[in-house]
């Protein structure tokens, strides 16, 4: 189960059950709380995920209580097992470690951007994967540092945290949408103007039905030019 802790006083408080919204009869762990303390994403083993082990997120309401966790969806979960998701606020990037087909190793660090509220398709992060095990991701101290885990079993199993300094050129980025600029239509010169579609029949001075082009352009052009008058 997922617990909280309070720093209070120069001490910790008494841990505190997440509750039943955010725990299940099977296993819940790796949590990730969001920068603002609303949102946390976590990995569980409960009923309706798309694996073993899948993402989920919750939301803090206004009375401080945990909502009912969503499953991140297919984007990010597979039929395998993802486990410690940490979410990038600044870039909007969910980053997580998937055993999933496909990897270049046992568990590989994959990403996901989030765009318009919808998780876009999970892409390998290669640059940090290798043969091993790689799970195990947060943000460094520095600019651009990060900090990893990575497995050996090359003898005894071992784990060890990597220092690693990332360009931003890694990250995924949010498709910018080409801005629609509406052309405004040129304004109509009264020279431009023809009458020679108004035919009157003889002794009449009744105008056809529909109105024509030309006295549509002379009402476009009186309104596009209000200090002029026509006699």
């Amino acid at each position: 189960d997922l617990y909280e802790s309070q720093w209070k006083d120069h001490q910790w408080s008494t841990p505190k059950n997440l509750g039943y919204f955010i725990n299940s009869r099977e296993w819940e762990g790796q949590p990730h709380l969001s920068n603002h303390g609303k949102t946390i994403y976590f990995s569980s083993e409960r009923e309706g995920g798309l694996g073993n082990r899948d993402i989920w997120k919750s939301e803090k309401d206004q009375n401080g209580v945990w909502g009912i966790p969503k499953n991140l969806g297919p984007s990010i979960n597979s039929n395998a097992n993802e486990i410690g998701p940490y979410f990038l606020t600044d870039k909007q990037v969910l980053i997580f470690s998937s055993d999933r087909k496909g990897g270049l190793g046992k568990l590989d660090f994959y990403q996901s951007i989030l765009e318009d509220n919808h998780w876009q398709n999970s892409k390998n992060l290669s640059i940090l994967n290798t043969k091993e095990d790689n799970a195990g991701f947060c943000e460094g101290i520095q600019i651009n540092e990060y900090f990893i885990t990575e497995s050996n079993t090359h003898r005894i199993p071992t784990e060890s945290i990597y220092s690693i300094v990332l360009p931003d050129s890694v990250w995924l980025k949010t498709v910018q949408k080409p801005e629609i600029v509406k052309s405004e239509p040129s304004k109509i010169q009264f020279a431009d103007i023809s009458f020679a579609d108004i035919l009157f029949a003889n002794n009449k001075w009744d105008l056809p039905n529909p109105i024509l082009k030309s006295l549509t352009l002379l009402l476009q052009f009186l309104q596009e030019n209000p200090t002029i008058k026509i006699r």
